[in-house]
């Protein structure tokens, strides 16, 4: 008899262990795991939420985005009868002497599809004062130099166009740069919200697909980067999608190709 079987009768020896060891064995081995908690299923909800916020923020990109341009846009579109409105910010008074900058925006018609654009010149009241500028400044400023103020030229490119003045312009206003263009206001507060609602949805949904967290957390920098996660990243309210294979993209090479495409993450 093997030591410590003493316990065990002869006939419980005869395959092995005993029952009282199977049965110890067994109670050892039967200890309770902590359970596992499961990702909560309603952040496909959220990611859908966040894809509405998105396409507002589109929207509101398009129609009323701010896109860069120059004095000469603005006085090819005013003579082909093209602008719908325009505003100018900044201007010297009548009698006045130096310089300041002028700023212009503009809104196309329909057949510039709506476009807003701006541009700045910097306005001098003497002619001979262009150059004393253009010295003074040299090539840190790329800003145009006139002494023609911007509203009087729209009115003589196109007399029929509404011309806004506005004295100075407003102060501090959040901004943010979408596809392009830029965005002001609430507009900038809803992309808040679409950044840290996608980052949360990373953190704390399931496994996301097609690429590993920190894949996606690259990913982010690029155009369009978050609205592809809360696209791509999960299967939608309502819809039946099946997982993708098992082959993701990995942090690594979305690092290399956030480098190498760069870009705004803005959307």
């Amino acid at each position: 008899m093997r030591p410590g079987w003493s316990a065990c009768g002869a006939g419980a020896l005869d395959g092995g262990w005993c029952a009282a060891s199977v049965v110890g064995v067994l109670d050892a081995s039967s200890t309770p795991l902590p359970p596992v908690r499961a990702p909560w299923r309603g952040w496909a909800g959220v990611r859908a939420a966040l894809l509405a916020v998105t396409l507002v923020v589109l929207l509101v990109t398009l129609v009323f985005g701010e896109r860069a341009a120059d004095v000469q846009d603005l006085r090819v579109a005013a003579r082909a009868g093209r602008v719908a409105g325009v505003q100018v910010v900044g201007g010297l008074p009548a009698g006045a002497t130096g310089e300041v900058v002028q700023r212009v925006r503009w809104r196309a018609d329909w057949r510039g599809a709506w476009q807003v654009r701006s541009a700045e010149v910097r306005l001098v009241s003497d002619e001979h004062l262009v150059g004393a500028l253009s010295d003074a400044v040299g090539e840190a400023s790329a800003l145009p130099v006139t002494t023609r103020d911007v509203g009087q030229a729209v009115r003589a490119w196109d007399p029929g166009v509404r011309v806004e003045r506005v004295e100075h312009a407003r102060g501090f206003v959040l901004s943010a740069r979408v596809l392009g263009a830029t965005v002001r206001g609430w507009v900038v507060v809803l992309l808040v919200v679409q950044s840290l609602g996608a980052l949360l949805v990373l953190i704390g949904a399931a496994e996301p697909w097609w690429a590993t967290r920190w894949a996606w957390f690259w990913l982010f920098s690029l155009p369009l980067g978050t609205t592809a996660f809360l696209l791509l990243s999960g299967p939608l309210p309502g819809r039946r999608q099946h997982a993708p294979g098992s082959r993701r993209l990995r942090g690594g090479w979305a690092f290399v190709l956030a480098v190498l495409v760069g870009g705004s993450g803005a959307l």
